[in-house]
């Protein structure tokens, strides 16, 4: 049977209304800077051993990127989330400046900022829901595309860090030689120190956890996680 797993929010005791705003405001750059909690589905090596749940999120995006995309997807998009984020104006004025400004060459741009495109994205990716999923499938076809046209014509070494709980950096330590399927994308640097300074001191409940993401255009990545 495969293993999903989440991480888990950490909270904190504070006596002085200060050193709470601290701490959210810090979270919040956090959050902003892509630390969030990553969805992984563990499998065995051999295919016989591959489940349902593990192929389909395999097959399920690449069914949306043969989808061609048409006015129509980016309407329900909007009409989506000016639904969602009826309450929130400045959403709202994001979600109005992405129906009038969006065009496939700026998909990547619109993913790195700090909006709800990101948010709703990786959250229905982490989750895999599927219909939130498919009205965002113009978007996912774009943002695939832009990756295509940027990717590295040599070998790269690329680093992210990660906080993640004792229960999932154990199940990664057991799964050594097994197939790893990562549901979201993934936010990277090429400077292993910039990585780093997104690690926070280990707690009860999470550890640092370093990725070092081998990336050849020739074959499929392979990922090595230093804890």
């Amino acid at each position: 049977m495969s293993k999903v797993l989440y991480g888990k929010s950490v909270k904190g005791l504070f006596t002085q209304k200060q050193d709470l705003v601290t701490q959210i405001q810090s979270d919040r750059e956090r959050r902003k800077k892509g630390d969030e909690p990553v969805l992984f589905t563990v499998q065995g090596q051999s295919t016989t051993e591959l489940n349902g749940q593990f192929v389909h999120s395999q097959i399920f995006i690449d069914v949306l990127l043969r989808i061609k995309p048409n006015q129509v997807d980016k309407d329900e998009f909007i009409a989506r989330c000016n639904k969602t984020f009826k309450e929130n104006d400045s959403e709202l004025a994001i979600v109005k400046e992405f129906n009038k400004k969006y065009s496939p060459d700026r998909a990547l741009w619109w993913y790195t900022r700090e909006s709800f495109v990101y948010r709703m994205l990786n959250k229905a990716l982490r989750v895999q829901n599927t219909d939130v999923l498919f009205l965002f499938r113009f978007f996912i076809v774009d943002l695939q595309q832009q990756l295509s046209n940027h990717r590295c014509s040599s070998p790269v070494r690329l680093y992210r860090g990660q906080m993640m709980s004792k229960d999932e950096v154990q199940i990664l330590r057991n799964s050594i030689g097994q197939f790893i399927s990562i549901n979201s994308f993934l936010s990277t640097s090429v400077d292993r120190f910039v990585a780093l300074r997104f690690l926070k001191d280990d707690s009860d409940d999470l550890e640092q956890v370093l990725f070092e993401i081998d990336a050849d255009p020739s074959v499929k990545p392979g990922i090595r996680c230093c804890v």
